[in-house]
């Protein structure tokens, strides 16, 4: 048996761990990773990024914080799923 849910109802979901269905990012903000995602480029968990460009598939930043200072750096998009919990 398929059971169908309205989009909107599955967008509102709340899971531990993920943000919501839909970021918004402003250019200049100021942004804080919660997850590693490449330690060797200084993007780990906690580190600050200033966001300098958003584009359509990754965001432009400039990290902030830690030994990796003032580098620009491109974040992708990243799909997270609720089966690898």
């Amino acid at each position: 048996m398929e059971l169908e849910y309205p989009t909107n109802y599955l967008q509102s979901l709340r899971f531990p761990g993920f943000p919501v269905h839909k970021l918004r990012f402003k250019i200049g903000s100021i942004v804080m990773l919660i997850r590693n995602i490449s330690i060797n480029d200084g993007l780990c968990n906690g580190t600050r990024l200033k966001i300098l460009n958003l584009y359509n598939h990754n965001i432009e930043a400039e990290i902030i914080t830690g030994n990796k200072i003032n580098t620009i750096v491109f974040i992708p998009r990243i799909i997270l799923d609720t089966n690898s919990c």
